[in-house]
């Protein structure tokens, strides 16, 4: 028998127009506004059939009603139900098809809200029953649009990939617009206007002025991150809160700041926890003070609870001298004893306002006056703020004048949604071109919940396109529930493809029971529990009552024990006082111990004061002390004042001294970026271990590594195990990495044991390789580790690799050990590769050594390869082995 389908009626534009009345809510006919609830199948009455042989209808528009002068307007989505049907039949009531009937409301209500949303920025005042009903039809007309796109493209719920992209697709427009889901426009600030305690957002200005944008009426500070203000003659009172409860957070870091003038050269400022506690941290101190003379220029304090003074980031007192005709205020810093010293890298600071009281721009400074980058390795930052005093572009300039050297970009711009959450970041050169960051992105997007939870984040390149970029995902969606727990998370390639991770993990809804217990499972995409590779389906994890996970159980898709590939069915887990995890003890299905790594079941850790891991201890499921790897069962590590490691050592069980890689000692020294500067190896007698145990790192003044070279241990230059004393890493203008060369103990080029000096990289706009090559030590053009000169990728518009070729030293195209001198990828439009063909240094297609020349999958909404069928050069179908049908991306 065919299947049935079923029909959209409920947004002909023409039948609509009768309903755009500005009505009176008794005169609105009994509906079902979407959000009231999910429809279900007892909102659609029984009828005998539908033209076109279709199983179901459903008929939604969009309704307004209200008085103005009753302070009430209602936009909504309805959803009809005398005007809708469904045949009577028991086999096509499926979930499935009321998914589909649900999306087509969902379509609706997205409309709906950007018809709230324009209605919103017209205002209150200047609102017309005209602009209503131009709307009204405006927007009827593009539900009509949509809807019949949804329906060709699913054709009718019977294609099972395009069903669920729209259901995802129709997901994220309403995630896009969760600001406008409350039909009441009353409801909005922005609507109404009028004066308010609340707003979004502050800014503490140099004279302790509080500037407020986007300000929130008392219904919606429920939602989100927002500010209470109450302004008196001599205080201002700054509550913060979050979802509704007073929260440390926000711009003073705390629940609480109260700024009072003493007098009238005098502003303090003290900060108090939720529980109206004194409060401070590593930045902010519980009480400021800022004393100010006649000519503005100003001594600031720091002082704890019991109003001792303290230092702050290293400062005692702060002094500024204020120029009133450039704005601008020359600060120094001084230590307890009254010396110069540094906050954030810098001994000075020159602060420059704006006409708006904002800062405008910050200068660093060394002792003397002169320029100096802070710990960002930056000297000056330029900023613009838009007219809600919201960053909207960020310059960073080096020491020299000239633009600092960032990976991210010269300078970025930012754009805000309705409540002043940062919705896109975007990178750009000196010259205002468009480039990207580290992972080759150009531009980021944010969406976020009513309470303030980010919920999807997408990624675009320079081209616009959209990519996944170095981290390999397009967009990631998470979901959370009222009480801001995570209940849902995954990540995509483009055209919500979800992306597998390689043990073929992909996404995780999570389930509460209670307080106690959660249950991640891992789900496909099209929302069906799924098992990893090994077998794993369900995390089930039982919580405390501080919310740290004491217990884990792993599961399968019947609800079976399932294992990791170490045998373990379980952890449980142990915290001290401080909430550091303090042990970990695996255990097999029957709830016993057991060893999941060499004889190894339990590991115990100890913490120095300041909860850095300094001892780490291997115990057998009998709980004894366990032999482990390479014979280390205690782990020991020592840490300097800035929490930095500076020694890792290992020991026996008998507390012997051993060898763990090697290496028994190893000690760190730290260069001023934190980073590994000289790093010293160690044999059992704690002697430097001979032909090379000392390692030096050299960074550029940005903290980048640019070489690493090897010592003896009466430091003096030797050869490492490929025959190089010191290899020096190569970076260009943005600081990214474009290759190496290696050199002797003498500073000379060398070859190393595989026979070449050098490997050179081309980067494309957006930082992915675009060639590299070898080359020897007379810089001449020698075969590299895999046995070509030059390996070339091209790229698509979404900077995905379509063809990757090898050559030899001729500069002709060169076949590998396989034959194969050309892969050649089509990609679809998520970026996936469809199809996979070889070819030979002369063009002809050749096949690898499993004797195939071209691979072919099946699309599909999962992430995963699932090859479809292969052939051989000579186009001939080639049978596919069972265990190669399915595969991750990583290993395509």
């Amino acid at each position: 028998m065919k299947p049935k389908h079923h029909i959209i009626i409920s947004v002909v534009v023409m039948a609509f127009l009768a309903l755009l009345a500005y009505a009176k809510k008794k005169e609105v006919t009994k509906s079902i506004h979407w959000n009231e609830r999910a429809l279900t199948w007892d909102d659609f009455p029984h009828i005998d059939g539908i033209p076109g042989d279709y199983d179901a209808m459903v008929y939604s528009d969009i309704q307004f009603e209200g008085n103005r002068e009753d302070q009430y307007l209602h936009i909504y989505a309805q959803m009809i139900p005398h005007k809708s049907g469904r045949v009577v039949t028991e086999a096509q009531e499926t979930e499935q098809l009321l998914i589909h009937e649900q999306n087509h409301f969902n379509i609706t209500e997205y409309f709906a809200r950007l018809f709230r949303k324009e209605v919103i920025a017209i205002g209150k005042e200047k609102l017309t029953n005209e602009d209503l009903q131009r709307l009204g039809k405006k927007y009827l007309a593009k539900i009509d649009a949509m809807q019949d796109r949804y329906d060709k493209e699913s054709k009718h719920n019977t294609a099972w990939n395009a069903q669920r992209y729209w259901e995802l697709h129709i997901a994220g427009l309403l995630r896009e617009t969760a600001y406008y889901a409350n039909q009441d426009l009353y409801s909005y600030q922005e609507f109404t206007g009028g004066p308010t305690p609340w707003c979004r957002n502050i800014y503490n200005t140099l004279e302790g002025e509080i500037l407020t944008s986007y300000p929130e009426n008392d219904e919606n500070s429920r939602y989100g991150e927002v500010y209470h203000i109450i302004r008196k003659q001599d205080s201002t009172f700054i509550d913060f809160y979050k979802n509704g409860k007073p929260t440390n957070g926000g711009y003073f870091e705390a629940a609480r700041c109260i700024i009072a003038f003493p007098n009238a050269t005098t502003r303090e400022t003290k900060l108090f926890d939720a529980e109206g506690n004194p409060f401070s941290n590593d930045t902010e101190a519980h009480t400021t003070r800022t004393v100010t003379d006649a000519e503005g220029n100003i001594i600031r304090t720091y002082y704890d609870e019991n109003g001792k003074q303290i230092s702050k980031e290293g400062v005692f007192t702060q002094k500024g001298v204020w120029n009133a005709a450039k704005k601008s205020m020359y600060s120094t810093y001084f230590d307890k004893e009254g010396k110069p010293t540094t906050r954030r890298g810098a001994y000075k600071e020159l602060r420059t306002m704006g006409d708006n009281k904002a800062t405008q721009k910050i200068s660093y400074f060394d002792r003397n006056d002169n320029p100096m980058r802070d710990t960002y390795f930056v000297s000056t930052y330029a900023y613009e703020v838009d007219a809600n005093l919201m960053l909207a572009s960020l310059k960073k300039f080096d020491v020299d004048g000239n633009y600092a050297i960032a990976l991210d970009g010269y300078y970025t711009k930012c754009e805000y949604d309705e409540r002043g959450k940062q919705n896109s970041e975007a990178y750009f050169d000196k010259h205002g071109n468009k480039t990207a960051d580290v992972n080759g992105i150009h531009k980021y997007t944010y969406t976020y919940d009513l309470y303030a939870n980010c919920t999807d984040l997408r990624k675009f390149n320079i081209k616009g396109f959209p990519t996944k970029g170095a981290n390999d995902a397009h967009q990631l969606v998470s979901l959370y529930d009222t009480l801001g727990r995570n209940t849902f998370s995954a990540a995509y390639y483009p055209d919500y493809i979800l992306k597998f991770s390689d043990t073929k993990d992909g996404a995780t809804s999570y389930e509460f029971v209670g307080d106690t217990i959660s249950i991640a499972k891992n789900v496909d995409a099209f929302g069906m529990d799924a098992a990893n590779d090994s077998g794993i389906a369900w995390t089930k994890q039982f919580l405390n009552a501080k919310k740290e996970v004491v217990r884990e159980e792993f599961y399968g898709t019947e609800g079976n024990w399932a294992k990791t590939e170490d045998g373990v069915a379980g952890y449980n887990y142990k915290y001290d006082e401080r909430g550091n995890q303090i042990e970990i003890a695996a255990f097999d299905s029957l709830g016993k111990p057991h060893a999941w790594q060499e004889d190894v079941a339990i590991t115990r850790w100890e913490y120095d004061k300041n909860n850095n891991r300094n001892k780490t201890t291997y115990f057998t499921v009998t709980d004894e002390l366990a032999h482990a790897a390479q014979g280390a069962t205690y782990n020991g590590f020592v840490y300097d004042d800035a929490n930095n490691l500076v020694e890792r050592t290992n020991y026996d069980s008998n507390m012997n001294p051993c060898l763990f890689d090697g290496v028994f000692r190893t000690s760190i020294v730290l260069n001023r970026f934190g980073k590994d500067s000289i790093v010293t190896n160690y044999d059992v007698k704690n002697e430097i271990i001979a032909g090379g145990g000392i390692l030096k790192y050299t960074y550029n003044p940005r903290g980048i590594l640019i070489a690493e070279s090897v010592y003896n241990q009466n430091n003096q230059p030797v050869l490492n195990d490929f025959g190089v004393h010191k290899t020096v890493y190569n970076h260009d203008s943005y600081d990214r990495y474009l290759g190496y060369t290696y050199y002797g103990k003498n500073d000379e080029r060398v070859n190393s044991i595989e026979g070449y000096a050098s490997m050179q990289m081309e980067l494309n706009a957006s930082g992915f390789v675009l060639n590299y090559t070898y080359f020897d030590k007379n810089k001449k053009r020698v075969l590299g580790p895999e046995g070509f000169h030059k390996m070339e990728n091209f790229y698509n518009t979404m900077d995905e690799v379509v063809r990757t070729s090898t050559y030899g030293t001729d500069q002709k195209l060169m076949n590998n050990a396989e034959g194969i001198a050309d892969y050649v990828y089509r990609k679809d439009t998520s970026g996936r590769t469809i199809r996979i063909s070889f070819y030979d240094a002369d063009s002809n297609l050749t096949e690898d050594s499993s004797g195939i020349a071209e691979y072919f999958y099946t699309p599909s909404l999962n992430g995963l390869y699932y090859l479809e069928k292969q052939r051989n050069a000579k186009g001939e179908e080639v049978a596919i082995e069972t265990e190669t049908e399915e595969a991750t991306e990583d290993a395509i």
